[in-house]
């Protein structure tokens, strides 16, 4: 990094939706990069519910996994009760999806943040991601399970985060503070979107999944498997899973299937698939690259 921007102090807070810890991994290594360069950096879980207080930082994050086309429905929620800022904050965006296709896997959520965050007065002056294994259960049964993982192995990002993510973070970093400098000069960089990516995550992805979610993936609990832990209870974002002496699933539920990865028996099921290959998080498995 050149001495100009090192001499560029920044007080960022990135405020950030994790559901199997690889968001959180991205960010605390972006947070780590930035601290290399004595700027400060606090990450804010929105599963919190914290308040949204710009005015305390000189530029915000946003960081999310991709579900279907979009970030996060909690993300999406935690934007959409964010007032109109006053005064136009400088921000940027981090996305974390599987599919590594020529960056296929973004889809249009980029746009999609990018716009969500217009309509509150916050200007993205930069965006990036980095990619996160699978872990929707049903993409890893067929995709990453014993008969075609050869197929969806170099496609679905298998063992990521990894050394070329953790880089590619580095380098946002530097592109982060670069940026800013720019924008508190005065120049407000065009961000390369795509109108097609975001009509087909709408109108393609988004609705093909939600269709599948309503008549395929509804969740049932095998009461021979469950043994009552409560984990599934304790990591749904949007309590949406009442503990009727057995999990019982309610219609806030958002898809995001953290309750079926989570689930130490796979008593967990859907009514049209019994079992299925769940991610156990590889966060843990991460923490000492940070």
């Amino acid at each position: 990094m050149g001495e100009g921007l090192k001499n560029l102090i920044m007080k960022t807070a990135i405020y950030y939706y994790s559901g199997t810890g690889n968001t959180k991994y991205g960010v605390e290594y972006l947070k780590k990069c930035f601290e290399k360069h004595n700027n400060t950096c606090e990450l804010i879980s929105i599963c919190d519910k914290p308040s949204f207080e710009p005015e305390h930082y000189d530029l915000v994050g946003f960081a999310s996994p991709v579900y279907h086309g979009y970030p996060a429905k909690v993300m999406i929620d935690f934007i959409e009760k964010i007032s109109c800022c006053a005064m136009e904050i400088p921000a940027f965006t981090i996305l974390c999806p599987c599919f590594n296709l020529f960056e296929l896997g973004y889809w249009g959520a980029k746009e999609h943040f990018y716009g969500m965050l217009a309509k509150k007065n916050i200007r993205v002056i930069t965006e990036s991601g980095f990619f996160g294994e699978a872990s929707h259960p049903v993409i890893r049964t067929f995709f990453l399970g014993p008969f075609f993982k050869f197929i969806g192995t170099p496609y679905l990002s298998k063992g990521r985060p990894d050394s070329r993510d953790t880089s590619a973070i580095s380098d946002f970093s530097e592109t982060i503070t670069k940026n800013f400098n720019n924008y508190k000069s005065g120049i407000v960089p065009k961000l390369p979107h795509s109108k097609i990516k975001k009509w087909i995550s709408t109108n393609v992805v988004f609705s093909f999944v939600e269709y599948c979610n309503k008549h395929f993936l509804i969740k049932k609990v095998n009461k021979n498997e469950c043994t009552k832990c409560g984990a599934c209870f304790n990591v749904c974002p949007v309590n949406a899973i009442v503990l009727n002496e057995y999990p019982v699933f309610q219609s806030s539920c958002i898809h995001c299937q953290n309750c079926i990865n989570i689930c130490p028996n796979g008593a967990i099921e859907y009514n049209t698939l019994r079992k299925v290959n769940p991610y156990r998080s590889a966060y843990g498995a991460h923490q000492s690259d940070i």
